[in-house]
């Protein structure tokens, strides 16, 4: 008879009739077959109890990442590991019976090329040295900027800065008026001095020349080879009243000697007069010869006035009297003959003219340089004497590569460009020989014609007929 806390006991279908252990029930396990036996109630109860065992074998990690789907599959390589196998792997190789690689010349201390590559120590100068050095570096510096000063003086941008303008004390006869000539070039940044000269209303110029003497910047002033002088309308008049006279019958020094003992004073010198209101004189005789027309019209005496001492009283003296006096004397002298009015345009005219004195060393130096329609370089090795040509063409104002192709067109070689302008009747059919040549210019819908021109074929033209080496084409 079975009591209720005991199961019947089973059998199993294999021989010897075993029954599992305790160890091997899973909890919460259903027992679906009949044919395994059911432990007893005492002993599940039991493994309830009993907490779970854990595994003393140590949980090994992939050395490799991998990527699951699942958040609690997806685990991080063991670092230490990997660290492990590859310092492993490096000992391994280290154990290995190698020879060592041959050392570098540049590692060992007795080579020549360890004694190249090692740092040299850095020599610890005296004092003595480094103030020389000091003194080296500072006159290296004061060089450069003497090299550049020097470089500058003669650009139209710095130059005026060293131009002095010599104004002689006399060159007026009121000091107002020297005042405001002096005050004018003030305003044009210009230097003035005034001095006593050696000719009575002279101005002339000076430049502060710069030259490098060791290292050393020096100062000096150079006399430009220019002069001008001022004359007062009534002395001038006197002096060309005295050249229109037959020479037995002068009683004044004409107005050639004067300027022959003006370049006695300033030899080799650029001399330039100018006529102090000279208009005055005119209106003074126009004055008086409406008065004695008006006299002679209400039948009344002209009112004599009486001239100050020293104006010209001498024979009247026309605009076309004085004309053919001056043209002769300029052309054989050299000289030049202007007129100024007052104080404010003298002042003008000497300003202007220290700009152009200050600015003739660039001048020249840029004119000075020769004229080289190819440059070298211009033209690669493979170009052929067309291009050459057509380059030439090119080196001419308003000649552009379009136009220069179709002059090439029509005359291939610059031979029979000139045999072309040795056949021309006259001066007329040359320059004209080439206004007529078509030049297309685009291509398509967007090609337009046009023609070479008159002022281009002129140009041109007069380029290869002329005989001056000095000749300018613009």
């Amino acid at each position: 008879m079975m009591t209720s806390t005991e199961a019947p006991p089973r059998t199993s279908e294999h021989s010897g009739g075993s029954s599992m252990s305790v160890g091997e029930v899973r909890l919460g396990s259903l027992w679906d077959s009949e044919e395994e036996e059911l432990p007893p109630l005492s002993a599940r109860l039991q493994l309830r109890q009993e907490p779970p065992q854990q595994s003393t074998r140590p949980q090994k990690r992939s050395s490799v990442h991998k990527i699951s789907d699942s958040e609690d599959e997806d685990e991080f390589p063991d670092v230490g590991h990997v660290i492990g196998v590859v310092c492993s792997a490096t000992s391994s190789l280290m154990s290995l019976d190698m020879p060592p690689p041959p050392a570098c010349d540049a590692d060992i201390p007795g080579s020549a090329a360890f004694t190249q590559l090692k740092k040299p120590k850095r020599a610890r100068l005296s004092p003595e040295e480094r103030e020389a050095r000091r003194v080296a570096k500072e006159q290296e510096k004061q060089r450069k900027a003497c090299v550049t000063e020097m470089g500058r003086a003669t650009k139209p941008g710095h130059c005026m800065k060293y131009m002095t303008v010599v104004l002689d004390s006399r060159l007026l006869d009121d000091e107002a008026s020297l005042q405001v000539i002096c005050d004018t070039l003030g305003q044009a940044d210009i230097c003035a001095q005034v001095q006593m000269l050696p000719v009575e209303r002279a101005v002339c110029w000076k430049r502060t020349a710069l030259s490098l003497t060791q290292d050393l910047i020096s100062r000096e002033q150079v006399e430009e080879r220019d002069v001008l002088v001022v004359l007062p309308w009534d002395q001038f008049l006197h002096l060309v009243s005295s050249q229109r006279q037959d020479p037995s019958k002068r009683t004044r020094a004409s107005l050639s000697e004067y300027m022959m003992s003006v370049g006695g004073v300033y030899p080799e010198k650029n001399l330039t007069y100018v006529v102090y209101s000279l208009e005055k004189y005119f209106k003074k005789e126009k004055s008086r010869t409406n008065a004695e027309y008006r006299a002679l019209v209400l039948g009344s005496q002209p009112v004599v006035r009486r001239d100050r001492p020293g104006v010209y009283d001498g024979a009247p003296l026309t605009r076309r009297d004085i004309q053919e006096t001056l043209v002769p004397l300029q052309l054989d002298s050299g000289v030049t003959i202007t007129t100024k009015e007052d104080p404010q345009e003298l002042a003008e005219y000497l300003a202007k003219l220290t700009r152009a004195l200050a600015e003739r060393p660039h001048r020249e130096a840029k004119q000075s340089r020769p004229l080289q329609h190819l440059t070298a370089g211009c033209l690669s090795k493979h170009d052929s004497l067309r291009r050459t040509w057509q380059a030439q063409l090119e080196q001419f104002a308003g000649v552009s590569r379009d136009v220069a192709e179709a002059i090439v067109g029509q005359y291939p070689a610059p031979r029979l460009l000139l045999q072309a302008y040795q056949a021309c009747r006259d001066r007329a059919l040359g320059e004209t020989l080439l206004a007529d040549i078509q030049v297309r210019r685009g291509a398509g819908a967007l090609q337009s014609t046009r023609r070479v021109g008159p002022v281009i074929s002129g140009r041109i033209y007069r380029f290869f007929v002329a005989t001056d080496q000095d000749a300018y084409f613009d």
